[in-house]
């Protein structure tokens, strides 16, 4: 009984020591402030770098070289050309369509007339095989006549000053020079001459006149000029 006087007699003076003076301010815990801290947000600046200048390397295109003979005069073109012979065959009017075909030396050795500096053809049919009036062959040598399957040999003189070719026919020579007469005869070149002249853009102009015999027949004289193009 005396502990419990003693124990209440404790928790009064305890609640008495606990509670304000009537009057007395009432202490506030203050919060303490609260400190925020911002880190910089300053971005480091951009640098853009522009790309490399291209080094692709260009292609430099280049026209190929025109293939001439060392001996043959620059106006000259080398090549092959479509051509159209208009003009007379023992006084009859022919036109028939051909080939012309310049080229460099074929032939330097075994030349009875020296050695061409180039060499010239001009076709018109077949006149060994096919007996068509008109049709002619007459060159330098048979190495530029097509599609002859014998061995090259010389027929010809030919010699050239500026932009014009002549081509000379040798009588000692006998070959492939002939021409279809008007009565398909085959009448073998015994005294002609062609002359050849170049102009620009592949154009070609020229003149062939030829005479010949067949068999005891008297000679014939063919006579044509032709215009033609590079092909």
């Amino acid at each position: 009984m005396a502990r419990l006087v003693v124990l209440t007699a404790l928790i009064a003076a305890l609640t008495a020591c606990a509670r304000p003076e009537p009057g007395a301010p009432v202490a506030r815990a203050t919060p303490a402030p609260t400190t925020t801290t911002t880190a910089p947000t300053s971005a480091s600046p951009t640098t853009t770098t522009p790309p490399p200048p291209s080094t692709t390397a260009r292609a430099t295109v280049s026209a190929p070289p025109t293939t001439t003979s060392a001996a043959v005069e620059p106006d000259i073109q080398l090549g092959e050309y479509a051509v159209t012979l208009t003009g007379t065959l023992d006084g009859q009017p022919v036109e028939r369509p051909a080939q012309l075909s310049v080229t460099g030396t074929i032939t330097e050795t075994g030349t009875p007339n020296g050695v061409n500096a180039l060499d010239v053809c001009l076709a018109s049919g077949f006149p060994l095989a096919t007996p068509e009036a008109g049709a002619v062959w007459f060159g330098s040598n048979t190495g530029c006549f097509p599609n002859v399957g014998v061995a090259d040999t010389d027929l010809a003189r030919t010699s050239a000053a500026g932009a014009t070719v002549t081509v000379d026919a040798d009588p000692a020579v006998t070959g492939l020079n002939a021409f279809i007469g008007p009565l398909e005869c085959l009448h073998p070149v015994s005294e002609g001459r062609m002359e050849v002249r170049f102009g620009a853009s592949g154009a070609v102009t020229g003149s062939v006149t030829a005479r010949g015999p067949c068999l005891a027949a008297p000679p014939v004289d063919f006579t044509a000029t032709f215009t033609g193009t590079r092909l």
